[in-house]
């Protein structure tokens, strides 16, 4: 990730906190309470006295429209919205959990059966931890008797886990998610970056807020573990999707799948 300004050692500038940079300022617009929609985009040179403005164009508003609405000075919160109390949703701490192994890998359909049942919908904690114990349980009683026979200890803690993360990460009686309180760090499970960053906002010149994934990452080293590509460390690769989808990638907003995926 490019994160500060300037990255000086490695002869590029730029990154993720330029946003924040003393010499600019950028302001923006939003249609909606939770700040998930932003049309209107205003960028400063402070040095220069330069200024742009970007409009969404699938999403215009009026002037009459603009003067309605809360003019913002984008600041570390609009990135950093949620510094503690993070919920983390199912993809994020059922893999987690694989990866640190208190989930067990080896145990066969583990994460397709969790992700099944951790959609819910919940309604109360007892009740929710009941029905994760008993979905697992039964989908390997019913559909698979022999790995539930040999395998009993294995399905036992993945249980136990999932309960736990699910303990931590979700509130039922409070109504409390994952997508609930969205997360605008990134842009696979909100839009994020890509409020802005979307090939959508365009100037009246025609310059267009790009999302370019080199824009903030490097791709040094991509692929799956028996076939990984490298490249040296001052150069960067085209971002590959580890699933083919040929380049609907490059038009797509990730959570246009990836939100979908896990409502």
């Amino acid at each position: 990730m490019k994160i500060s300004p300037n990255y000086n050692t490695m002869g590029l500038s730029g990154g993720i906190h330029w946003h924040i940079n003393k010499d600019m300022r950028i302001e923006y617009v939003s249609s909606s309470k939770d700040r998930e929609s932003i049309p209107w985009v205003k960028f400063t040179n402070l040095k220069t006295g330069d200024v742009q403005i970007f409009q969404d164009t699938e999403n215009m508003l009026t002037q009459k429209a603009l003067d309605t609405l809360e003019h913002r000075i984008m600041d570390c919160m609009d990135c950093h919205n949620r510094p503690s109390h993070s919920y983390n949703s199912a993809p994020v701490f059922v893999d987690e959990g694989m990866m640190t192994g208190e989930i067990p890998s080896e145990l066969p359909f583990i994460k397709k059966v969790a992700m099944n049942v951790l959609k819910g919908p919940f309604t109360d904690k007892d009740s929710s931890l009941r029905y994760i114990r008993d979905s697992i349980n039964n989908f390997y009683k019913i559909k698979f008797p022999g790995i539930y026979a040999g395998k009993k200890s294995l399905i036992d803690k993945a249980i136990a886990s999932v309960e736990n993360e699910f303990s931590l990460n979700v509130f039922p009686y409070m109504r409390v998610t994952s997508n609930k309180y969205l997360n605008h760090i990134g842009h696979l499970e909100s839009d994020g970056c890509f409020r802005c960053h979307s090939d959508r906002h365009t100037s009246k010149k025609g310059k267009v807020i790009s999302k370019d994934c080199n824009l903030c990452h490097s791709f040094v080293s991509q692929g799956p573990s028996n076939n990984m590509q490298y490249s040296s460390f001052d150069k960067t690769m085209e971002f590959v999707h580890p699933v083919d989808v040929k380049n609907n990638w490059k038009t797509y907003f990730c959570t246009e799948c990836h939100r979908t995926l896990y409502p």
